[in-house]
């Protein structure tokens, strides 16, 4: 079976932009989410992955909606943890 690999496997790098959000990895763990809101508060996310379970602390504004999942889901968490 094969296995699903974040973006960052094969990005060759530790930041990739996507949307409205521009994602660092910070540790093997841990990410950092930037959003460019169209309020201009640019808030951060971080997302940390565990071994069952990806949990979100958010500060955002809340402008990303549904864009933010898919974003988490195609860069952080190819394999679907909840």
């Amino acid at each position: 079976m094969a296995t699903a690999v974040s973006s960052f496997a094969t990005a060759g790098g530790e930041t990739v932009s996507d949307g409205a959000f521009t994602i660092s990895r910070l540790s093997p763990w841990l990410y950092r989410l930037v959003e460019m809101d169209p309020y201009g508060q640019i808030p951060f996310m971080f997302a940390i992955v565990g071994d069952d379970k990806v949990v979100i602390v958010d500060t955002g504004t809340g402008a990303g909606g549904s864009e933010l999942k898919s974003t988490i889901d195609r860069h952080i968490n190819p394999g679907g943890l909840p």
